[in-house]
């Protein structure tokens, strides 16, 4: 629910500054599903016109979210390796953060790479044409 929210937030970011943009998706709604209640359209288009206070509620919901599944994360490890003596609680909400950050991070840079891969793989003519084909062959396991 909070990355739903959030989504809406950014959505009515770009939707709300072109007003054909908007009407344009009412449309889509109507043809792609016909028996949509109108009303639920309404509803959506307000919840677009709202972005900013879904996108707060969104945004605390999944850092809440994220606090929560790192802490059991980093309890689960330290029960694990039987690291004998706990951290405090700011120490241990610092720890979660900066897992939380190096995952985004990671993300980050998984996608960076593929969109990377991706365009060298079509490329009319290869910047290494000797070592393109093996080397991505290797990197994506694909023959």
């Amino acid at each position: 629910m909070p990355f739903t929210l959030l989504v809406l937030s950014f959505a009515g970011c770009y939707l709300s500054a072109h007003e054909r943009v908007i009407d344009q998706v009412g449309r889509y709604l109507e043809q792609a599903a016909p028996a949509l209640d109108p009303d639920m359209q309404i509803n959506l288009l307000k919840m677009i016109g709202r972005r900013r206070t879904y996108g707060v509620v969104g945004t605390i919901g999944l850092l809440w979210i994220a606090f929560t599944v790192f802490g059991w994360l980093r309890i689960a490890l330290n029960t694990i390796f039987g690291v004998p003596k706990a951290r405090g609680t700011v120490r241990g909400m610092g720890l979660d953060l900066l897992m939380i950050a190096l995952c985004g991070v990671s993300f980050l840079i998984s996608v960076g790479l593929t969109a990377a891969i991706k365009y060298l793989r079509h490329l009319p003519s290869p910047l290494f044409p000797v070592l393109t084909g093996r080397l991505l062959s290797v990197t994506l396991a694909v023959h």
